[in-house]
């Protein structure tokens, strides 16, 4: 065996010791379902479809399919489910809408495209939304007047504007508009919100904090393990803030006020106003 041939073998097997150890990775980072789908493409074949004209709260039970909450002018609830091989799924009108998407494929999937839920509410829409999942991507649109309770495994929430909300969440990015009671507890990834109006509660392992404006009327705080946390804009309160790795700087702060944000970080700076 020349020497040539041994060094291109030994680059190519570098390579896929690279790539295994890569996908290895991922899998281990989507949870132990190992649902891997390295295309974005969502599935197009509505499996069930219901029109509801009650208001009611929102009950949501999926293992992988996206979640996509849209407002309209109508004054009724719409449920779409998608899924190309379905396990279970039903749209069920009890004291609350429960709505359950499951796949069959719990383990690998490769190019495949994934399962989706659909509902479509009014503007005015002021009830409850709970939803659990293992690995999904969820998005809802401005609804100011609701509340939203999450608990997820793996996945983005990216919501426009909520009343209330409290996310769970072990992996995944958090990113709401306007909020003005929140709570958040997540292990790995970051928080991005543009307005609090009112409450805030977030425990974070590992991830960024960035909030744009804070306005709050009760005493609120952020815990951080790992990461940075940025506050812009903020209202005459008292901030108390510490950390042990890391710079902290408190640009605006009233000492007097009875309201306390109190900022506890391990690694990383702080910095607010």
């Amino acid at each position: 065996m020349g020497k040539g041939f041994k060094v291109v073998l030994i680059i190519l097997l570098s390579i896929i010791a690279v790539a295994l150890t890569g996908i290895l990775t991922l899998m281990l980072v989507r949870g132990t379902k190992f649902n891997l789908n390295f295309s974005m493409k969502l599935s197009e074949n509505l499996v069930e479809e219901k029109t509801i004209e009650e208001i009611k709260d929102l009950k949501i039970d999926t293992n992988i399919a996206d979640v996509d909450i849209e407002t309209s002018e109508d004054e009724k609830v719409t449920v779409k489910l998608y899924c190309d091989d379905c396990e279970n799924h039903s749209i069920k009108n009890n004291d609350a809408i429960e709505v359950v998407l499951k796949d069959k494929r719990k383990t690998f999937r490769l190019f495949s495209k994934g399962p989706r839920i659909v509902i479509t509410v009014p503007k005015t829409y002021e009830n409850n939304i709970g939803l659990k999942g293992d690995v999904a991507d969820i998005e809802i649109a401005s609804l100011k007047n609701a509340s939203v309770n999450v608990e997820l495994k793996t996945g983005d929430i990216d919501i426009d504007e909520i009343n209330k909300a409290s996310v769970k969440v072990t992996t995944g990015d958090v990113k709401i508009g306007r909020v003005n009671d929140l709570v958040v507890k997540a292990t790995t990834g970051d928080v991005k919100l543009q307005y609090v109006g009112n409450f805030l509660d977030i425990a974070l392992n590992t991830g960024d904090v960035k909030i744009e404006r804070l306005n709050i009327n009760e005493s609120s705080k952020i815990k951080n393990n790992t990461g940075d946390i940025k506050i812009g804009t903020i209202n005459d309160i008292y901030v108390d803030a510490k950390n042990n790795i890391g710079d902290t700087k408190v640009n605006t702060n009233d000492r007097k006020s009875d309201i306390v944000l109190t900022i506890n970080s391990n690694v990383g700076d702080i910095k607010v106003g």
